[in-house]
């Protein structure tokens, strides 16, 4: 990773990635200030603008393939300037090598998160914007990766200073013709891209901006005074993913944030409920929760959402008619039942009927015309005006700390705190303190959040909260749980919104170093599909965040306590979402083609569409495996001619899933309970009888270095990969999503051929556990044992020829 300054622009580069040349500038008292390159020297860059302006930048080299820029600003002038707006770097010129329109480019904030192609930015073939709206462009917080699949080369940038500033990343393109897709005619429906326009995009296409910067808050900036203006790195690597990850380890270890906590599960009263919650459904949901043993499995928390305070509104911290005993008495009876008490909070929203509102509006943000700004009506009843709490007013801030320290002694131990992302609205400039950020900046809604846990924890018990402000690391270390995506919703809202809500789970997942995150819900309940149920599970699971169950427990339906059940305890170790960035091959299992006996179409390698593939290494006491959760995110393809529906294909090297070389595994799907057999099978000799009966086995045959599968969906599979045995062996439950995690003291008795083992599960719960068998000639049949669970640990043990 190199610096260069040339002609007083900056410019970066390593291997197929350029960047620049460039230059900062800022914009001071609402004018643009150009700044002049003064001297490069050491690794440090000094760059001048009218009015004493000065920023330096210091870039040093701590990799070979790493540099870090640490900026600052000093007011050398005799009168104070505001802040309006830092760019850090801007250029025309951002390169991403050979076959550029290829190059994937992660796109994230606090809720939403994909990976996209240039090709996919300009055409919306994916039928997407970028995160502002516009078309033909990319806009990240915090950080960003580019990968380049061609040329194996990853790119990221990314801040690692988090308490004050909200940085953006992002690129503006057009296609090779200089047609702008970025502007407001493509916004709102303009003129599609011809077939020869679509075409070029393959070869050229071309950024006409690059930026690097984060909104000034209208900071007042003493004479004299200098303001550091944050970190980011630029790194170079193989792996993006492992870039990522190193992301997050130097987040973490800069801001000294302490680790996440081990993961839980909680139950949520707003799906089941919304603002129909009541102290009765409350506690029979908890009542329901014990009696099928969830406070064993990992269930801590009953959690009120919206609908306990007072006229449903966010500014409350007093109890409705429907809690009328109040949340001290509910915090009691919920610990008799063995579980601690959260509720929902949204208190950074100031609803126009609160008497905050009425008595103290110098406690609001104001907006540009220097009055308490409305932000919205409220979503629901009675839907006032909302405005938004200064948290810089050192009586809003002794408001919020009083109000915690009695929800503490009340009993509440865990806390969901909604929309405190409504302080960073770029239009609130107004506030009391001035040399404090809140509109377009975190530094407010961190303030907040440390007043909150600091109060919360002043009984002497440790309290937990969950971030859910919509702000990209609102509560990083302070906080100990995030909300990582968009809601899930109650089931049965399509398939679209569940890919896009899970891939932005799976492009977060690195955050889990500093954050238990949270994929909104666990809703398995009707009207959905039990397919969609284990869809929202697998992903759920898979990711080793925070469960939070959204079902009314007391009418679940018996399949769906199933699959409810098969992900608790959580899993403990996040996933790696192998395609986000490195393609794989996708295709569909024909028919039309089989039954005439013509030659099928081979997957091949496309544009990003979510994350299918999740790879998760286990290992227990008693063997080591691998879990691969695909997911089929797509409505069937219909075939021409036949108007069948067809099954998706996928097709992955066995290396991608840690297995080198010509690996031999026993594959088990868990939630069909289907026994695979060995893997990878042989490939079929060429004038071999085929038809659509061979798709009823999903493992296909393809080549010994790739795993090949196919499947209607949307749907998901579950595969449990372990290396065989010469002898019976267990391949997998129907307890437990691990695929053996729940098992221990597993042994093979030679002269008693008897399998046996311990089960670890609370009393009365009936299941399976899957044996395969190898037989003399090498085939490989399966046995079963069924049985019901009668004490937290359950012996078992089969005899087997």
């Amino acid at each position: 990773m190199k610096a260069d300054l040339r002609a007083g622009r900056l410019s970066f580069s390593a291997g197929p990635f350029g960047l620049g040349p460039g230059k900062p500038s800022l914009q001071v008292d609402g004018r643009r200030v150009t700044l002049r390159a003064e001297k490069f020297t050491k690794g440090k860059l000094t760059w001048r603008g009218a009015g004493g302006l000065e920023l330096t930048q210091q870039i040093t080299a701590e990799t070979k393939g790493r540099l870090r820029v640490t900026s600052r600003l000093r007011n050398g002038s005799a009168q104070g300037c505001v802040l309006n707006h830092v760019t850090l770097f801007a250029a025309t010129r951002l390169e991403l090598g050979t076959s550029a329109a290829d190059v994937r480019i992660l796109e994230q904030s606090a809720y939403l998160a994909r990976v996209r192609t240039p090709r996919q930015m300009l055409t919306g073939s994916d039928r997407l914007k970028a995160l502002d709206g516009t078309a033909g462009a990319f806009v990240s917080e915090t950080h960003t990766v580019f990968y380049n699949p061609a040329a194996r080369a990853g790119l990221l940038i990314g801040f690692e200073t988090v308490d004050r500033w909200l940085p953006k990343i992002a690129g503006r393109m057009f296609a090779a013709a200089g047609r702008s897709l970025s502007g407001a005619d493509n916004v709102d429906g303009g003129a599609a891209l011809t077939p020869v326009e679509t075409a070029s995009l393959k070869k050229v296409p071309r950024f006409r901006s690059f930026t690097i910067g984060f909104d000034g808050g209208d900071l007042a900036v003493a004479p004299g005074e200098t303001v550091a203006l944050g970190d980011f790195v630029l790194e170079a690597g193989r792996d993006p993913l492992a870039l990522l990850g190193a992301h997050g380890d130097r987040i973490k270890r800069i801001n000294r944030f302490p680790a996440p906590p081990k993961p839980l599960a909680n139950w949520c009263s707003w799906y089941p409920y919304r603002l129909g919650v009541t102290e009765e459904r409350v506690l029979a949901t908890a009542r329901a929760a014990r009696a099928r043993h969830l406070d064993r499995l990992g269930l801590r928390i009953v959690q009120l959402d919206l609908g306990w305070e007072k006229d449903n509104l966010p500014t409350s911290f007093e109890e409705n008619e429907r809690f009328g005993r109040g949340l001290g008495w509910l915090s009691g009876e919920l610990r008799r039942e063995g579980f601690q008490l959260g509720v929902w909070v949204g208190v950074l929203c100031i609803a126009d009927t609160h008497p905050v509102a009425r008595e103290h509006p110098e406690w609001l943000l104001r907006g540009a015309d220097g009055q308490p700004r409305n932000n919205y009506n409220w979503f629901w009843a009675p839907f006032c005006p909302v405005y938004a709490l200064d948290v810089t007013h050192p009586g809003a801030q002794a408001w919020l700390r009083e109000n915690f320290t009695a929800l503490a002694r009340k009993g509440v131990r865990f806390v969901k705190w909604d929309f405190a992302g409504v302080v960073t609205t770029k239009e609130l400039r107004g506030r009391h303190d001035p040399r404090r950020l809140s509109g377009g900046a975190r530094e407010a809604v961190r303030t907040a959040f440390r007043i909150a846990q600091e109060a919360l924890d002043s009984q002497g018990e440790k309290a937990l909260m969950i971030d859910c402000s919509g702000t990209d690391l609102a509560a990083a270390g302070i906080a100990g749980l995030s909300y990582a995506v968009m809601d899930t919703g109650n089931t049965g809202l399509g398939w679209r919104h569940l890919r896009d809500v899970y891939t932005s789970y799976a492009c977060h997942l690195f955050k889990q170093r500093w954050a238990l995150l949270q994929p909104s819900c666990l809703v398995t309940g009707l009207p959905g599909t039990l397919e969609e149920a284990r869809i929202r599970a697998t992903a759920t699971f898979m990711g080793a965040g925070h469960v939070d169950l959204g079902d009314d427990l007391t009418k679940l339906p018996e399949d769906r306590w199933n699959v409810l059940l098969a992900t608790l305890p959580p899993n403990d170790t996040p996933a790696t979402p192998i395609d986000l960035f490195h393609p794989i091959r996708t295709g569909t299992l024909p028919y039309l083609t089989l039954v005439k006996a013509q030659p099928d179409e081979l997957p091949r390698e496309g544009e990003p569409q979510g994350a299918c593939v999740w790879v998760l290494p286990v290992r227990a006491d008693w063997d080591e495996w691998t879990l691969v959760a695909v997911f089929n995110w797509d409505e069937p393809t219909v075939e021409k001619g036949s108007g069948v529906n067809l099954a998706r294909r996928y097709q992955v090297e066995f290396e991608r899933l840690g297995f080198p070389g010509k690996p031999r595994l026993w594959a088990h799907e868990f939630w069909s309970g289907q026994f695979l057999g060995e893997i990878p099978r042989l490939p079929q000799p060429a004038d071999s009888y085929r038809h659509p009966g061979d798709f009823s086995d999903p493992i296909l045959t393809f080549c010994s270095f790739l795993f090949d599968i196919g499947f209607h969906g949307p749907a998901v599979k579950l595969l449990i990969l372990r290396r065989p045995r010469a002898h019976p062996w267990p391949v997998g439950t129907s307890f437990h999503q691990s695929g053996g995690r729940e098992l221990s003291d597993v042994r093979w008795e030679v002269k008693t051929h008897t399998l046996s083992g311990k089960l670890h599960r609370p009393p009365g719960e009936s299941g399976h556990i899957f044996i395969a068998v190898p037989g003399p000639d090498g085939a490989v049949g399966t046995s079963k044992i069924s049985l019901t669970t009668t004490a937290d640990v359950t012996a078992w043990s089969i005899r087997l020829q």
